[in-house]
């Protein structure tokens, strides 16, 4: 009864043509080696053998035989694919792991045993290539995600997908490196910005300003290698209105003027050129009555009741062409009622940021209220507007040489803190992909509508309960390329899947996950069933094709 009950769990679980055709396969072999004449009895049994063994293993192969073990399964490791299995032997001795399954054996199983996931623990995720189907089958469980970077390959990068023209866009990252090299940023030809990172595991920031209006697609480059596209929309910045209110005129404020109305604003130079004489020079004139929304000047007009007024109604002021740090800045403290401070650094008389760059021997001593801007000698203070100090030698010379590029990097950061703020503002985190969760911020909104057009549809916003001004939204965009958003506006999703994109959707899942389900602590002992991986019977039955193969010819 017993063998009758096998017989027929096999025929019903298989094809009956199959079984047919290996019987009918079995006999032709038989047959075959049996007709043989000119050879021994010995060479005969042989030869009978090796194709029995080769018709077995085809048979098993077919049956695809299992058997029962007793595994500790309070935590699992499973193992995406390209993992080196020296690193899966390291993390499997460091966590104390016995049990572990490929995601093609837990795709199988799960198919194969509907109460598989119920008899496991703690789950630890080893790679990337975990499809949103395998996640969602193992959601139930506490899952721990552990992931895979090969050398050179970008661990994380960020930016921002819409910026104003003049800001600094900036990329970081996480980039594990197996020799020094440098990463750089680069449109076209051009090198935008670099840095020389290490060997090993390295953060890093890169900074250039937006040049251009509208879409901008760059490079992030490892020594001569692309890494990633970085792409971004840039949009216009509405002018401003400053004023420069000089003593002397002089080539800096001059050249700085020059390169705020090549930008779009509104520029008026008042110099004193004889005592009770000054000079006015407008660049953009409007017809509308000019009201500065920033002042540049030096440290003597402190007192100057164009920059306390600017001050009062909350404008920003800059002081530029400081000589005697420690005295001039004594005067602006007196003057505004504010704490600024800098210490002397050497005896010399200025100090070498870079090729045609200097500044005065100072550095500005750190104040709670105080930013002081990374890389250069510039301070910001809030008081009812912002006050700015540049410790600047000179920055035109960096115009003269050709080195337009770190002007424009030195004057954007400046001004990007200057700035006032700006109506409708939006906010994306880049890289965007395809079918995955992206917030979406919008502040200070001249108009608090309740709906905003993204791609081809129409979502709802929720202003914020504090800020009537500022909402956000979640949206999943469908398509690549670069989509429409926000009237005139578009954002760039991402064409093709990489490891980032695998990272973010597994992060984001185990984001939610997380929340629903307590860590397992209980040691859980499970019988699980166990078979021959396919690469060993495809093994198997090359080595019976090949013995089969060669016995005729010895």
């Amino acid at each position: 009864m017993t063998l009758l009950a096998i017989i027929l769990t096999i025929f019903s679980s298989f094809d009956w043509l199959i079984y047919l055709a290996l019987i009918v396969i079995l006999g032709l072999q038989i047959w075959l080696v049996l007709k043989e004449k000119l050879i021994s009895k010995q060479r005969l049994k042989v030869r009978l053998a090796l194709n029995l063994f080769l018709w077995l293993a085809v048979l098993l192969f077919v049956i695809q035989p299992q058997w029962k073990s007793s595994a500790n399964t309070s935590r699992v490791l499973l193992i995406s694919e390209k993992t080196p299995s020296e690193y899966i032997k390291k993390v499997k001795d460091s966590l104390k792991i016995t049990e572990s399954f490929s995601t093609k054996d837990v795709q199988q199983r799960l198919t194969e045993d509907l109460d598989f996931v119920d008899h496991l623990g703690n789950i630890y995720l080893l790679g990337e290539d975990f499809t949103l189907e395998i996640l969602s089958n193992l959601s139930t469980k506490q899952m721990t995600w552990l992931p895979f970077f090969e050398k050179n390959e970008l661990q994380d990068v960020r930016w921002k997908g819409i910026v104003r023209k003049g800001d600094m866009q900036e990329i970081a990252g996480k980039i594990d490196l197996s020799e020094e090299n440098t990463l750089k940023i680069k449109y076209e030809n051009q090198v935008l910005d670099s840095i020389l990172l290490k060997k090993g595991l390295n953060n890093f920031k890169l900074r250039f300003p937006a040049f251009s209006i509208g879409r901008t697609e760059t490079a992030l480059i490892l020594g001569e290698k692309p890494l990633q596209k970085i792409a971004f929309f840039s949009r216009q910045n509405p002018p401003i209105a400053v004023q420069f209110i000089l003593n002397n005129p002089d080539f800096e404020s001059k050249s700085l003027a020059e390169w705020l109305g090549k930008n779009g604003n509104h520029v008026e130079l008042t110099t004193t050129v004889a005592k009770n004489t000054q000079n006015q020079i407008s660049i953009n004139k409007t017809k509308e009555k000019f009201a500065p929304d920033m002042v540049i000047t030096d440290p003597s007009n402190a007192s100057n009741q164009v920059v306390k007024k600017a001050i009062a109604e909350g404008k920003s002021v800059l002081f530029l062409n400081l000589t005697n740090p420690e005295q001039e800045l004594k005067t602006i403290n007196l003057a505004l009622g504010l704490h600024y401070f800098a210490k002397k650094t050497t005896n010399e008389d200025f100090i070498k940021i870079s090729e045609n760059l200097t500044a005065l021997p100072y550095h500005f001593e750190e104040k709670p209220n105080q930013k002081i801007l990374a890389d250069y000698p510039v301070a910001i203070q809030r008081n009812f507007g912002k006050i700015g100090v540049s410790l600047f030698n000179e920055t035109f010379p960096l115009k003269l040489s050709g080195d337009s590029l770190t002007y424009e990097k030195i004057w954007t950061s400046v001004f990007q803190q200057l700035n006032p703020s700006f109506r409708n503002n939006i906010d994306l985190a880049a890289p965007i992909f395809q079918d995955t969760k992206t917030t979406i911020s919008l502040n200070n909104r001249s108009i608090t509508a309740k709906d905003l057009k993204i791609a081809n549809d129409t979502i709802s916003v929720e202003n914020s309960a504090i800020n009537s001004l500022s909402s956000e939204t979640d949206f999943n965009f469908r398509k690549t390329g670069w989509q429409p958003i926000h009237d005139s506006l578009e954002v760039y999703v991402e064409e093709k899947p990489s490891n980032l994109w695998k990272n973010k959707q597994i992060d984001a899942f185990l984001m939610v996950n997380s929340k629903n389900n307590a860590q397992n602590r209980e040691e859980l002992s499970h019988i699980l069933t166990s078979k021959l991986p396919d690469w060993a019977w495809f093994l198997l039955i090359f080595l019976c094709l090949t013995a089969v193969w060669i016995e005729p010819k010895l």
